[in-house]
């Protein structure tokens, strides 16, 4: 997929030299340069791979994406033109890439990198050589996945499913009760024919059916409140 948009646009672009503008007189032909230089490519490449960083053969970042820029904490353009060493403690972060990178390729790799606050951050990086898929053999494609954010987002979900495994429990002990007696009054009240215990089976009903609608309430605010903790924690 990525050969092909990348061919599409080469085609598209390398046929843009001569354009033309259309005014009162007519078509008149204007001269454009040709833009597909390094640096387009290399932003174009960005826009395609949406969580990347391009790098130059020498692992300088020619292009970072603005949603990786924002993860470190920092601009596309203040990465632009630093070594990919400046984003990790270790000074040999680049011999890493560049020995991952020997097969021309590699995937989900763990790294320690760290944002411009100087906290350390837990990715998974894949890099490709876009020589094995296109003719733009200068560049090289790092993708960046947070780790951090994705524990946090399981912890949560994990969190969220305790709350409702407990919700489920607490319904089958404190509603089954409530919901025993009222059938059982109902039961009562289809055999008998006196209407004075009709009727006082009826109060009896109206009042578990109060009590059942208030553990139900008392239910939904305990759950509500604890997803609001949990929400606010994360």
């Amino acid at each position: 997929m990525a050969h092909n948009i990348v061919e599409r646009m080469k085609q598209k672009y390398s046929r843009a030299k001569v354009m033309t503008k259309k005014n009162n007189v007519g078509q008149i032909p204007l001269a454009v340069p040709d833009i597909l230089t390094r640096e387009f490519v290399a932003s174009k490449l960005c826009f395609i791979f949406d969580d990347a960083i391009v790098l130059d053969s020498k692992f300088n970042m020619v292009a970072v994406n603005g949603d990786t820029a924002k993860l470190f904490r920092n601009t596309s353009s203040d990465l632009t033109g630093k070594s990919l060493n400046c984003l990790s403690d270790k000074s040999d972060l680049v011999a890493d890439i560049s020995q991952l990178l020997k097969n021309g390729y590699f995937r989900g790799e763990s790294f320690e990198l760290k944002n411009a606050h100087g906290k350390i951050m837990k990715v998974k990086l894949s890099g490709i050589y876009l020589g094995l898929i296109s003719d733009f053999n200068e560049f090289i494609i790092l993708t960046v996945k947070d780790l951090s954010l994705t524990h946090r987002l399981t912890k949560k979900l994990k969190t969220k499913e305790a709350i409702l495994e407990n919700l489920v429990y607490r319904a089958s002990h404190d509603l089954r009760g409530p919901i025993a007696t009222i059938l059982g009054l109902v039961n009562l009240a289809k055999r008998r024919t006196d209407n004075g215990e009709i009727d006082k089976l009826f109060e009896l009903i109206d009042s578990h059916s109060k009590l059942l609608d208030h553990r139900l309430g008392t239910l939904v605010r305990k759950a509500a409140a604890k997803e609001l903790k949990v929400d606010s924690h994360f």
